[in-house]
């Protein structure tokens, strides 16, 4: 998207365009499509089926927060500092990124875990009564369905947060 602002003439005759831009904010990609007419955009995140805000039904009485890891290398590090950094009698369901697969054991160093990407999203939260993540439209998606979701974020990063302009209060 850079490239589109930022690049000068020259510049963006050599350089290549995107085929299409997948946006997690309906209200960015409105921003974009009306600069660019051209554009070819899709919503990351389905806003057409906003019907996802049926409520799954949500244990609370459970100990366990369903952690959902980014597919970014930076983000997992950070969530996985915070998770060592503190002594909890939670139980963590751990959801790795498609795109990113670890072994959990050689940077997580409790033993109160277990992995659930073998499950689907909906199998995944069922088990579980809170939900904390980095941004993203999964996180989006679990308050969609009445989860709280604890957002873990770095400061020092520029990050387009889903919640934004959603109308959702989290």
């Amino acid at each position: 998207i850079l490239c589109l602002d930022y690049a000068s003439i020259e510049e963006s005759k050599i350089v290549p365009s995107p085929d299409t831009i997948i946006f997690n904010s309906c209200i960015y990609e409105e921003i974009y499509k009306n600069k660019y007419p051209n554009l070819n955009t899709i919503s990351g995140l389905d806003y057409q089926n906003i019907s996802l805000r049926k409520k799954i039904n949500i244990t609370k009485t459970n100990n366990k927060i369903l952690v959902i890891f980014s597919a970014e290398s930076s983000e997992i590090n950070f969530m996985l500092s915070l998770l060592n950094s503190i002594s909890s009698n939670k139980h963590f369901l751990f959801r790795m990124h498609p795109l990113n697969f670890f072994d959990i054991e050689k940077y997580y160093f409790g033993n109160n875990f277990e992995l659930v990407n073998n499950l689907t999203l909906e199998e995944s939260l069922s088990k579980a009564s809170k939900v904390l993540s980095n941004y993203s439209s999964v996180a989006l998606l679990s308050s969609l369905r009445g989860f709280f979701v604890g957002l873990v974020y770095n400061k020092k990063r520029l990050l387009m947060n889903p919640f934004d302009n959603s109308g959702l209060t989290n």
